[in-house]
């Protein structure tokens, strides 16, 4: 698909292409397919074929910590860069190297620490030269919090899993955000098109208190039902990873037990930490090459 114009358009299908500057983007809807259709989810990304030296890239910022006011950039498959953006509505152009390329844009994290989604989404790009969008179909889609987004590390957009995964080459998308919890789950993950889903939550079921082990088992279950009743391919359950100072080992048996007949269960109880409950680069490491050797073998 060329677009001579050069303008690409991030905005959801219900919009008919259009954009106007009094939009706020509603992340309660959070999720569509990840490539070739617009979403809000994070670490959605599109990819440009591209001479273009340089892209002006709109974005709609509603996220209270500085960590998350960004998009990142990648240039064949590599990370290129995280750009800063300003708060609400915001304009920025990034500086690309010269040559034929494949340009990566992808979007900020997302948070719930209340009753709102909050997150960093790009709008639109405009590129200075010709461009033709590159699709693709996610192989596996994960549904996850806030270790999914690769809090606790130093960069979630290179070294969160998710995205260490990309690094390698797997087309992975990713439905998560910070204090995402099993407990009143609502999602669309099924909506990313992807061969396989990857449920990694539990986590702040206990972290937080938000349920009991019991609840959690009952409402995993439902999870999953939920997501098999519209989709055919594989279903991985990551038990989550254990907690600093907490005893994880009901919540962790839950999930297991949740998951009998229904998904293919990944343990995942120790992995290093940068504080008591978000994984370190290297834990993020780690859990990347589990879950390649699990899921994408």
């Amino acid at each position: 698909m060329k677009q001579t114009a050069n303008q690409i358009d991030f905005t959801l299908p219900v919009l008919s292409g259009s954009w106007s500057r009094t939009f706020t983007p509603d992340y309660t809807a959070n999720s569509y397919s990840q490539w070739g259709v617009a979403c809000w989810s994070s670490y959605a990304e599109k990819t440009h074929s591209t001479q273009a030296t340089s892209v002006t890239v709109e974005t709609y910022c509603e996220y209270s910590v500085s960590s998350g006011k960004y998009f990142s950039v990648w240039i064949n498959g590599v990370w290129y860069q995280n750009v800063s953006v300003a708060d609400g509505l915001d304009t920025t152009s990034v500086t690309l190297p010269p040559g034929p390329k494949y340009v990566t844009l992808v979007n900020g994290i997302q948070n719930k620490p209340s009753a709102t989604v909050e997150g960093t989404q790009i709008l639109s790009a405009v590129f200075n030269r010709d461009q033709s969008l590159v699709k693709k179909t996610p192989t596996l889609a994960i549904l996850g919090d806030s270790n999914a987004v690769g809090a606790g590390t130093s960069n979630y957009w290179r070294y969160s899993w998710p995205m260490l995964l990309r690094a390698r080459g797997h087309a992975v998308s990713v439905e998560a955000w910070g204090y995402r919890a099993v407990v009143n789950e609502a999602q669309n993950i099924t909506q990313h098109g992807a061969e396989k889903i990857l449920v990694a939550l539990g986590t702040n079921d206990r972290w937080l208190s938000l349920t009991t082990a019991a609840a959690l088992q009952t409402n995993y279950g439902a999870l999953l039902d939920s997501i098999r009743a519209s989709f055919a391919g594989t279903i991985y359950a990551l038990v989550p990873p254990d907690i600093t100072g907490i005893d994880m080992s009901a919540y962790q048996a839950a999930v297991t037990a949740a998951s009998i007949g229904k998904a293919t269960v990944l343990s995942s109880h120790a992995f290093d930490r940068s504080d008591s409950v978000h994984l370190s680069n290297a834990g993020s490491l780690a859990l990347a090459d589990y879950v390649e050797a699990q899921c994408l073998s």
